[in-house]
């Protein structure tokens, strides 16, 4: 009669020595010198009467084959034979798992993507690529860098310049317009130094002209990381009190200029427009529509604005 091979489990090693019943009768395997238990694997009568017949302790493998010729032996563990299931033994820190249960692979955990941070663009919904564009039912042509691809504007600036020109007009039938460009050191985090420009602006125009109200529009540009911003400024005045642009460009350079340096008026030419005629209000608002072109708009921060005008009424 053949029985089944007999498994056991890695414990201490012992010494040799006899053979240890326990409580139910049975001979516990026979260990050897090298710390290992004697087992029988097959034996050709039966495996209770093996057992009894190998019972005693060998020191040898050779006294072993001479106690039973018919009996193999392998080399095994000190614990009672027994055959492993994941029931029978489990180890309480390395659990074995479930026999139908595939063994989850621990998932390494991906790094996160840093994003990228980019500077923040508004006013982007309403752009054109004309040559034109109306405004209260009035037509004026624009600066659309002569039909570029890339050249493109953005129409609520332009709106909104054509709409303080109007009412410039309207109040004072004749205009003095001027251009500035406001260059600046360093690149900063807000429009503050363009706004207090304008107070200190204001005040020197209202004492020396005696004018009242006072027209603008700017924007802010910024081309490329690293580069500091700059500004396109323009002026509407009272033309019946304002008519040369010598003394306007003075006192716009004195409002912008600081003794420490980097705070300088850039040159434009043919800054200055007297406007009294149709014609020459048409060539004004083709020279404003520069200031609404797309290019360098939108590299800033959320809290700085690409453009403002000012706020008159008719």
């Amino acid at each position: 009669m053949s029985a089944d091979l007999v498994y056991e489990t890695p414990l201490q090693p012992f010494a040799v020595g006899g053979s240890s019943k326990e409580k139910t009768g049975k001979s516990a395997p026979v260990s050897s010198s090298s710390g290992f238990g004697i087992a029988v694997s097959r034996y050709g009568n039966n495996i209770e009467s093996g057992w009894e017949a190998h019972s005693e302790a060998t020191p040898d493998f050779s006294a072993c084959e001479r106690n039973g010729e018919n009996a193999r032996y392998i080399i095994l563990s000190e614990s009672v034979s027994y055959s492993i299931s994941p029931t029978q033994y489990q180890d309480n820190n390395n659990p074995l798992p479930e026999q139908n249960e595939p063994v989850k692979q621990q998932e390494k955990s991906k790094p996160r993507k840093r994003k990228k941070t980019r500077l923040k663009t508004t006013n982007r919904k309403h752009i054109t690529t004309s040559g034109s564009i109306t405004h209260n039912g009035k037509e004026y042509r624009i600066n659309n860098g002569k039909g570029k691809k890339d050249y493109e504007l953005y129409t609520p600036i332009l709106h909104k310049i054509i709409e303080q020109f109007q009412v410039a007009q309207s109040k004072w039938g004749r205009v003095a317009m001027l251009r500035i460009e406001l260059h600046l050191p360093h690149n900063t985090q807000d429009s503050k130094c363009v706004t207090d420009f304008r107070h200190r602006l204001i005040q020197r125009l209202r004492r020396y002209y005696g004018i009242k109200d006072i027209g603008y529009a700017w924007v802010r540009e910024r081309h490329g990381i690293g580069k500091a911003q700059h500004y396109h400024y323009a002026l509407f005045l009272d033309g019946g009190k304002v008519n040369h642009p010598k003394k306007l460009t003075e006192l716009a350079r004195a409002s912008w200029v600081r003794p420490m340096g980097g705070y300088n008026l850039g040159y434009i030419e043919n800054a200055f427009y007297f406007i009294d005629n149709e014609k020459t209000a048409l060539e004004a608002i083709y020279r404003l529509s520069y200031l609404a072109k797309t290019k360098g708009k939108g590299n800033r921060p959320p809290q700085a604005k690409d453009y403002q005008c000012s706020r008159m009424k008719g």
